[in-house]
């Protein structure tokens, strides 16, 4: 694949994943009052930020592993005879940005599978985790009494 390719499949794996994170773990805070709307554009800027800067370590962090791998186990001889020219440090990196792009999008599929709770302790701090303790227990006493709306 040539490079435009290949960061194509970056990007689209990058955003996949984002996505899914976020709107899968219901990350993306709504708005419950017009007082509320500047706090929520702030957590939903935080939440974008964070998922953004782990999503790309993770990729950073696979590329990196799957670029040793490659090295270690693709005898050049071999990949040279499928890419059709001698295997140089080009080929490697191009086969290990197109396994990583594709390796998140398996990752956005199984993050699908993990607790929401377990992905919501990982992207938010024990303030925000507060916060969501505190509106449920408003919202209990809201609904305990009845008539009051």
């Amino acid at each position: 694949m040539d490079v435009p390719r290949l960061f194509g499949a970056f990007v689209a794996s990058f955003l996949a994943l984002t996505a899914w994170i976020i709107i899968d773990h219901e990350l993306w805070e709504r708005p419950h009052d017009s007082l509320s709307r500047p706090f929520s554009r702030l957590y939903n800027t935080v939440t974008c930020v964070t998922i953004t800067f782990g999503v790309l370590s993770l990729y950073l962090v696979l590329f990196l592993v799957l670029f040793g791998v490659t090295m270690l186990i693709l005898n050049p001889s071999v990949l040279g005879k499928v890419v059709g020219q001698d295997a140089t440090i080009h080929e490697y990196a191009a086969l290990a940005w197109f396994v990583s792009s594709m390796g998140m999008v398996g990752g956005a599929f199984g993050s699908g599978l993990e607790d929401d709770g377990t992905v919501r302790n990982a992207a938010y701090g024990e303030r925000q985790r507060q916060r969501w303790q505190q509106l449920r227990e408003k919202k209990k006493v809201r609904e305990e009494q009845p008539g009051e709306r």
